[in-house]
Formats: C-alpha cells, structure tokens, sequence
C-alpha cells in the first residue's frame, strides 16, 4: 500500500462548491432527505420503507479516511442517516429505500483529498475507488460524468459491469493485477492493506503519479480510457519504480541508536494511520545500521537482506515518513520510521503482519503550543429594519474575521483577518484580507456582472419574530479575486461569507475558538464520561436495549469512543481530537445547541456544522450533551456524566 503523493493535476473530477451564487446561509448538502440530520424516517401508521444496507471500502492504494458519502437514488433521495462516513480504515456504511436503488455514491472531503463515484445497484458491498470511477467512465465513454444529474442517462447494471470487467481484464493483460484476481471492484469486499484489491489500486496510482509516465493523474487516464483507448496502457513492468530495495540510503541516512521515551497514541500531527499499539517496548532503545539492518527490540531483529520494498515518503505534508517492507504488502511485517517537519525521527512502529503492532515514540513534536484563537460576534445596533443606506452605514467598519478555510496554496491566509466594507450605495466595496495582511479579494460594486445590498430585517407572522440576515455581494467573476459574498445577522451578530465563486476561501466571525490551538475548556472537560444510549443492532424499528457508552476526553483535546453506536455498527474504540483546521467551538445555532456547540472534526464548512463529535455547552460553559457519528450512525450519551 503506497503512501500519500502530491495531486499534480489537483483533486481528481472536482464537484462545484454549492455556495458559489446561492445563498451561503443554505447547506448545499448531497441527500435530498428533509428530515433533520440524525432522525430515522417517519413510519407513522403505515408501513415503513424497506432499507437497503449499503457498505464498503473507500481506497486508492490507501484506505479514504473522515471522507463524506452522498447517495443520490432514483427519486432523488439518499441515504435515510446522514452524515455517512468512512473510517479510518475506509470502512462506511449507510442505509437507502431499497426500491429507490440504483444510487450514485459521491466521496469527498477525505484523506488523502480526491473525489470518487461509485454506483450501487443491489444492497451489500459496494466500493469506492478510482475503478470504479473509470468504470463508469467507460460505461458511458463520458470521462467528466455529466450523465450524472439525469437519472434516465444513468448506466445500466449490464453497462457498468461490462465496462468492470473489460477494464480489470485489461489491467491483468498489461500486469498490474494478476490472473488470480477474482470478483469486481464494486461489490468484492476487500481492506485497503496493500494485497488483492487493494495492490492493484496501489499500481494504478504508480502508473498516474510516476513523474516519467506518460499518464499525468487520473484525469488523464480517465480521458484515455473515455476515449477508447483502453489497449494503449502501457506494460505494468515498464513502469519506473524509485522505490526498490536498492535505495537502501533512504533508510541508511536515518542509522544510530533512538532512545524510546514511551508509546505512541492516537493519530498526531505526523501521522493518520499510525494504528493502535498492542504490545509495549520493552528495551528502551531502537538501532539502525549503517549497513541498514533494524535492531527494533528484543527479539525483534530484522536484517537488511531480508528488506522487500523501501518507500519515502519524505516529500509529504501528512503522514511523512520512510516504510520499510519485510514482506510484499504492507500487511507483512514492516517497520515505520515517522518524521517531524524538520525530517527528525518522531516515531518508529514495527507491525508483525501478524496483528501486533509496536510504537516506540523517540521524541515529542518539537514546535510551539498554539494560542487558542477567537474571534468575537458584531454589536450592529438597536435597529432591525434597517434602509438599505442605514445597513450599509451599519457595516461601514473593519470587521476582525476569521479566514477559517483557505486553498493548498495559500495557508498563509488562515487565522484571523478583517472584512473592510465602505463607499455609497450607489458605488461600495469590499475588501477581504488574509492573516497575513495581504488581500484576497477587493471589489467594487460598480462594475459588477450581479450584486446584492440587501438589508437585515426583522419580520413577526404572529408566533415570535423572525430575522432575516443581510447580504452583500459582489460578483465580477467566478476566481477568489473576482467573487466576494458576505451575510450578516442583526439578532447574533454574526458576519459569514465566501471569496471565490466555489467558497474558495470561507470567513466569519462569531467564534470561540479555531485552528489547531487547543481551547482552554479541555481542561474543564478533561476526565471519562458515561451516559446510557438506546441500541438496536436488528435494525431502526427495534427491539431496543439500553447500553452505557463512554467518552475519554484529555486536556490536550484527544477523544477515545467506546460502546455501542445507535444501529450497532462502527468499530470501537474510535480516536479524534482536536488540532486540524476542521475543529470549532461556535455559539449554538439552535435553542437545542445551547450557548456554545463544539465541532471536532467538522463536515460542513459552509455552516460550521455535522462534527463527528459534537459537545453542547450551557451558559456557564458546562456540559450539556456529548454525542458522535460513527460510520453513519449515533453514538450517543445520555446524561452523561463525568466519573
């Protein structure tokens, strides 16, 4: 199994953004469902829906982790729970109405970052990879799959698996799975653990990533294979491959004696898949040779010529690190050597290919704490209804926000910046600018291919009133320069918005904290919780049981999950915490949220929503209620308390 490689050519058949010229205030979600998120559908007095299960693995060589999946059916509805999502191991599930099948299954938002389709016809297994993706590409000889939003344009089963089985023939032709090979990559279960399946992903993303290839990305293949010309793949045996045993150096430039101070935990900054240590380090020190032989503990001694494969994979942000393979995939016995930004030793894990994994941690991350960042809400006054002139008075101001997403190329805008808003209704700018100072978009009304200055208002139907948010926006242009939409809100004070017309860069204001700092309320928080939950492991309708689930909360914002999810499905322990720029404490959007709503590891970026773990504070800033999503599913704890 290959390790992450930079997207020369981006992510792979990107989706547009849906807050582009909508209403940012608006999900875009992916499930045409209206129910609320979390809620199983209604059964009222008829009967309800047969549901299909669906499940299976999301890989490209490399398991998909934290990725969102969306199911669009036949009558435009999806998945009946949602969020549904993969995984550390790619692993998801999720349920649709079995009459509506087939559905189209849509990834993204995952690690390594590239957005996949898949398409289930029947419940059970179904995959989503980059075979997959061709194979629709092929079925329809359509490389961009603008078939996609007309379901009487959609494949037939007949098509789709023509189309698998002609490319997965193919790909044994040219070498790049054997002839023992059985099943088909949509609904063949496998584990992204380098063997069967999963090598074969492992070779296709060689022959896309291989800087000498003549295939630049998957785009281009997929171009290729739209276009017929499946037979001039080249051989798999012709392929460069730099990492052979040869480049023994790679591993020789790390030799010397590495002092173990503890086990490694979790999933830190460093490393996403490093796993869950089983066995302890007994000596205290790890050896490597000059000659490349690994003295890891005792009794664990591995020799140079017995390496397979030596793969660096120093050139990357997320898990950095150099593997060394004592078998030929990556579920034989291998070691890892994790690095820091600075290319020093971090981490060393033996795993024996027989289930016991070893981490040995060298040193701790070497950089500074994070100050915890925040930024406040906006005071816009006693006036609701506001003229259109009175609310561009109003927002006349340089307002603190935070740049809270932000493209690969330009990290350097993250943190907090400032929303300038001036000029006349007649001619009146905006201007957005980074952290850093520098400005990612100034615009002038005047000029503009369509705008809006639109007022806040407060309107009452007789039940309590209802404030309508303000919007202004500038459209010259769909680039991060050219598009700038911002909403703001009387009642909260809160001022969110875009640049860019696919919500390149988002920003408000309105929040407690953000980034990779650790909020100071973790070490409130810190301590083992229990609640009870309500479990049905025969499906949504029962019969329940009453579990007791658990949530280890630390000062440093790690989260370890153990229990029952709501239909039973998940694998636990699961592990998250804090320190990723998908992490957010907010003020409660709803009356049910209450004062402050914590995000770990949110999904929604438009909304600052769907996080896997959700905490829900008082006033006081006391717990309310803790909750998650694994796979799909709740996992819950009612009246949870801290022991």
């Amino acid at each position: 199994m290959r390790g992450i490689a930079q997207d020369r050519g981006g992510k792979w058949l990107p989706v547009i953004g849906c807050i582009g010229l909508g209403l940012l205030l608006t999900a875009c979600g992916g499930d045409s469902s209206n129910r609320k998120e979390g809620t199983p559908p209604s059964v009222g007095g008829g009967t309800p829906p047969v549901q299909a299960t669906l499940q299976g693995t999301a890989a490209i060589g490399q398991a998909i982790a934290n990725a969102t999946i969306t199911a669009s059916c036949q009558d435009g509805s999806g998945f009946t729970l949602t969020p549904v999502t993969t995984d550390s191991n790619g692993k998801w599930s999720g349920k649709v109405e079995n009459d509506q099948l087939p559905c189209l299954l849509e990834l993204g938002g995952g690690t390594p970052a590239i957005e996949l389709t898949s398409m289930a016809f029947t419940a059970g297994t179904t995959n989503i990879s980059p075979l997959t993706q061709l194979a629709l590409v092929m079925a329809k000889t359509d490389a961009e799959l603008d078939w996609k939003p007309t379901v009487a344009n959609w494949p037939s089963e007949a098509e789709v698996n023509s189309a698998a089985t002609e490319l997965v023939n193919a790909l044994k032709e040219k070498g790049y799975a054997p002839d023992s090979l059985q099943g088909n990559p949509f609904d063949t279960e496998f584990d992204a653990d380098g063997t069967g399946w999963d090598a074969l992903l492992d070779a296709i993303r060689e022959l896309v990533e291989d800087p000498a290839g003549a295939i630049d990305g998957y785009d281009a293949l997929a171009q290729l294979l739209a276009e017929g010309n499946l037979n001039t793949l080249p051989d798999h045996e012709e392929q460069n491959n730099p990492e052979l045993p040869a480049n023994l150096d790679v591993l020789t430039g790390y030799a010397g004696t590495y002092t173990v101070i503890g086990s490694g935990t979790g999933d830190p900054g460093y490393c996403g898949s490093c796993g869950i240590a089983n066995r302890d380090h007994s000596r205290g020190t790890v050896t490597i040779t000059a000659q490349g032989d690994i003295d890891f503990d005792d009794g664990i001694n591995l020799a140079a010529t017995d390496i397979v494969a030596i793969y660096d994979r120093k050139n990357i942000d997320f898990d950095r690190r150099i593997a060394v393979n004592f078998g030929e995939s990556d579920s034989d016995e291998r070691v890892r050597l994790y690095l820091n930004s600075d290319l020093d030793v971090v981490e060393i894990i033996h795993d024996d290919g027989q289930g016991t994994t070893t981490r040995a941690l060298i040193q701790e991350e070497t950089v500074s704490p994070e100050v915890q960042a925040s930024i406040d809400s906006a005071d816009f006054g006693a006036n609701a209804n506001p003229t259109q002139a009175e609310f561009l008075a109003l927002m006349t101001a340089t307002w603190p926000v935070a740049i809270y997403e932000t493209p690969e190329s330009n990290p350097q805008w993250y943190g907090e910046g400032s929303l300038t808003i001036s000029g006349s209704t007649a001619d009146w700018m905006m201007e957005l600018k980074g952290a850093d100072g520098s400005i990612i978009s100034s615009l002038q009304s005047s000029g503009a291919l369509t705008g809006a200055l639109t007022p806040f208002s407060e309107e009452d139907y007789g039940f309590g009133p209802i404030y309508m948010p303000g919007q202004l926006f500038i459209n010259q242009g769909t680039g991060i320069t050219e598009f700038l939409n911002t909403f703001a809100e009387w009642d909260s004070g809160l001022i969110e918005g875009s640049a860019g017309g696919n919500g390149e860069v988002k920003f408000r204001n309105s929040m407690e904290a953000y980034g990779s700092g650790v909020p100071d309320i973790f070490v409130d928080l810190a301590g083992t919780w229990s609640g009870s939950a309500q479990v049905s492991c025969n499906g949504p309708f029962g019969p329940f049981s009453t579990v007791t689930n658990t949530m280890v909360i630390t000062a440093g914002g790690h989260f370890t999950l153990d229990g029952e999810a709501q239909l039973c499905g998940g694998t636990f322990p699961q592990e998250l915490e804090w320190g990723g720029n998908n992490d957010f404490l907010i003020p409660g959007v709803e009356e049910s949220d209450g004062a402050f709503l914590m995000h770990i590891d949110a999904q929604d970026f438009v909304n600052v929503s769907a996080g896997k773990i959700q905490v829900r504070f008082n006033e006081d800033m006391t717990v309310k209620s803790l909750s998650a999503w694994v796979s799909g599913e709740l996992f819950e704890l009612r009246d949870a308390v801290k022991q």
